[in-house]
């Protein structure tokens, strides 16, 4: 078939693709051309570890009936980014169960159906059907994701969360790290006019005075990005612990984005003709005593307040996890009753989940059991950015509960 021209001039591109993400998805189909004609060698399956994924993965394939879609599913983020695009059009109000899952199933399988036509015109003819498809559904609703919360910190996203994989560096399964996120520079870039590159906003002494004002408990800032592979990386500090192959994440295909939101033809074209990327989406972590050394400012250096996470906290963490892990694990064999049993367990969790907020999560877990799902990050269910966000909060405020301690900061 007929290769697609990309042309590199923005007037071109404009003719044909209505966005950066759709010119990414051409590129994306060409590399699965590749995979499906056997040009290339059918990446490394990714062993990380998530059953739940795994599970779903297999059930949403089970119903593809083409290797094309099959590889769209497993080596792309085509499947995460419409069901971005669904969710920001659909009316939350108005739900059925597997509403989504229909909705991507179809197109995946209509996508084999228009690849196998042996029209020249395919890709065009895909990036059509998409569009008209996400147009039937309506025009996005605005304000549906404002609940969500972040912590923005300068160019990048934070979030609290626990890093099992770092024991040997001598941060604990228990011990709270800051992850930290760089949102698409060009998006930021679009937004505000201050920003000129990856070194604006000083986003890391950012970072550091929210560690010293608001989570002294942190033991690491941690990081999962094909950043951390490359020499922005080892600049930064970050020392890599970790890999993820997949290629389902943007966080691997955004290597081939500049912070002008423009195709890195050159890398890009190299990867289709070999089937090897420069960099793979790593993590990498950065001690918190390290982290303040290099960015806290000058003049905030000196005796500065940390933290240890007390006994309560780390006594609740470590049965939150008790009983995360067992209901992940028998998930498809509890009764949603056994599950709210299990969740109402934990002696701090028990009042929390008769409250109003706790309610609204108890329900959200029935309908997911109900609807046969079991990955809150793909069930579409009204106000889900917020309960979340709530239960979130509940967790991560006992889990965080801690005693000072004094660390000198050169």
């Amino acid at each position: 078939m007929e290769k697609i021209q990309n042309n590199t001039e923005n007037k071109d591109n404009s003719k044909k693709f209505e966005n950066v993400q759709e010119e990414l998805l051409d590129y994306q189909f060409q590399y699965i051309e590749k995979l499906e004609k056997g040009q290339i060698v059918i990446p490394e399956e990714e062993k990380d570890g998530d059953e739940g994924y795994q599970k779903f993965k297999k059930n949403f394939k089970d119903n593809l009936d083409n290797t094309f879609s099959k590889y769209l599913l497993e080596y792309t983020l085509f499947y995460h980014k419409l069901a971005e695009n669904y969710e920001k059009r659909i009316d939350k109000k108005n739900l059925k169960p597997h509403g989504f899952d229909e909705f991507a199933q179809n197109i995946f399988n209509e996508i084999g159906s228009i690849y196998y036509s042996g029209d020249k015109d395919w890709k065009e003819k895909i990036l059509i059907l998409i569009r008209n498809k996400l147009e039937e559904i309506g025009p996005e609703i605005k304000g549906q994701n404002d609940n969500e919360e972040k912590e923005n910190l300068g160019l990048l996203h934070a979030n609290i969360t626990n890093e099992k994989k770092l024991g040997s560096f001598g941060v604990g399964p228990n011990d709270l790290c800051m992850n930290i996120h760089l949102a698409d520079l060009y998006k930021q870039k679009e937004e505000n006019n201050e920003i000129k590159n990856i070194h604006s906003l000083d986003s890391l002494a950012q970072v550091a005075n929210s560690i010293v004002d608001k989570y002294p408990y942190i033991k690491a800032v941690i990081g999962k990005s094909w950043l951390i592979d490359s020499a922005y990386g080892r600049r930064y500090g970050f020392i890599k612990y970790d890999e993820n192959k997949n290629l389902r994440n943007g966080g691997f295909w955004g290597q081939f984005i500049d912070q002008n939101g423009k195709i890195k033809k050159e890398e890009i074209d190299k990867f289709l003709e070999t089937g090897k990327a420069e960099h793979i989406v790593a993590m990498g972590f950065i001690k918190v005593e390290d982290f303040l050394e290099k960015y806290l400012p000058k003049d905030r250096k000196g005796d500065v307040e940390l933290a240890d996470l007390t006994k309560e906290s780390l006594d609740f963490g470590k049965d939150i996890d008790r009983i995360s892990k067992e209901i992940n694990e028998k998930w498809e064999s509890l009764s949603a009753d056994e599950i709210i049993s299990l969740l109402k367990s934990n002696d701090l969790s028990r009042p929390y989940f008769e409250s109003e907020d706790g309610k609204k999560f108890i329900e959200m877990v029935r309908a997911m059991k109900k609807a046969g799902v079991r990955d809150r990050r793909d069930f579409v269910y009204e106000n889900k950015n917020d309960i979340n966000g709530k239960m979130g909060k509940f967790i991560t405020d006992n889990r965080s509960k801690y005693e000072k301690r004094k660390v000198l900061i050169n």
